[in-house]
């Protein structure tokens, strides 16, 4: 009962002081916004389990495959995607987590993922292409083997083949701005 009290009276608070800051048309148009776009059902493509074909190239070497399973769900109201994927790597089980959204102050597609590779995240931002069904998500980070402080970027390219078959690869974006696929995807359901 004391947690659902401080919960509640945390929301006042900001309810409050959003209304304190703000005007009245700025509150509704904010509101407006708030909730889930049209640009959310693509993204809930990807709900329900899948099957994983996973193939990774370690150091440009030729793509090495294994296989996995993930899930997909719908969060927060519909606003957000949760994909947690397991699948073997180099002989070794390993997870991750992503979340996809839709950033309608932005209109742009989002992309946060964590997994059991490091202690960092990477992010993306970028457009779905409807004539060739394809997201595909930017990024940058700090050089993922933490010898340098160089960045890496990177893309996210999500293909919505069908309703049962997507595919995503990472791929990295060298300084010569050539780029090298370093994870290649296949969901399946």
């Amino acid at each position: 009962m004391m947690k659902l009290k401080i919960r509640l009276s945390t929301a006042l608070f900001f309810v409050l002081s959003f209304g304190v800051i703000f005007s009245q048309s700025e509150v509704d148009e904010a509101m407006k916004i708030a909730g889930p776009a049209p640009e959310h059902e693509l993204i809930k493509k990807l709900e329900g389990k899948w099957n994983v074909h996973f193939q990774y190239s370690i150091g440009g070497d030729a793509l090495m495959g294994s296989k996995g399973a993930a899930e997909g769900k719908m969060i927060l109201g519909n606003r957000f995607l949760s994909f947690d994927q397991s699948v073997e790597f180099a002989g070794m089980n390993f997870s991750s987590l992503s979340i996809l959204g839709y950033d309608r102050r932005i209109n742009k597609y989002t992309y946060y993922g964590i997994d059991e590779m490091g202690t960092y995240a990477v992010t993306g931002e970028g457009d779905y292409n409807i004539s060739s069904k394809i997201l595909t998500l930017f990024g940058s980070t700090l050089d993922p083997t933490g010898k340098s402080s160089k960045m890496q970027d990177y893309k996210f390219v999500f293909e919505f083949v069908n309703d049962t078959e997507i595919k995503c690869d990472v791929v990295f974006i060298m300084p010569d701005k050539t780029e090298q696929a370093v994870v290649k995807m296949t969901y399946k359901k």
